[in-house]
């Protein structure tokens, strides 16, 4: 059995981590998402408004109708895997704000790359649209 020292063995485990943020950080793709009202109840506006985690607007004030899109996309997440978006909803008197994106860090995956999000009157659902990601269920939340 092969004894290794206690250097060799910090020099394996600078190695892997190294080898892992590379991944991270190279193999990063680039992330999209889409926010789709399918709210058929009058009043079927839905006014959204979201921003990146220094609260830089990433998509402005707008007003969605009944199956209207607004989507953003083509950024590629940090190396650090802060990236954030967070998001405000206002349909009526109801309101509701959550993340759209987070980046969960090391060692757990990225939630899509294609993200997908449907506003309806029960709340709001994200699934993942991404090539081979068969539309599963990724978070799901309540109007406030």
């Amino acid at each position: 059995m092969a004894n290794y020292s206690f250097s060799n063995r910090v020099y394996l485990l600078v190695i892997l981590v190294v080898l892992e943020f590379a991944v991270i950080a190279f193999g990063a793709r680039e992330v999209s998402f889409t926010i789709v009202n399918q709210i058929v109840q009058e009043p079927s506006a839905v006014q959204v408004d979201c921003w990146y985690k220094n609260r830089e607007i990433a998509i402005p004030e707008r007003t969605l109708r009944t199956l209207e899109y607004v989507q953003f996309g083509g950024f590629t997440p940090n190396f650090w895997g802060t990236t954030w978006f967070n998001c405000y909803f206002t349909w009526g008197a109801r309101t509701a704000a959550f993340e759209v994106w987070i980046d969960r860090f090391w060692p757990k995956k990225r939630p899509c790359s294609l993200c997908s999000w449907t506003v309806r009157a029960d709340g709001f659902t994200e699934y993942d649209a991404s090539p081979g990601g068969g539309l599963p269920v990724v978070a799901h939340y309540n109007w406030n």
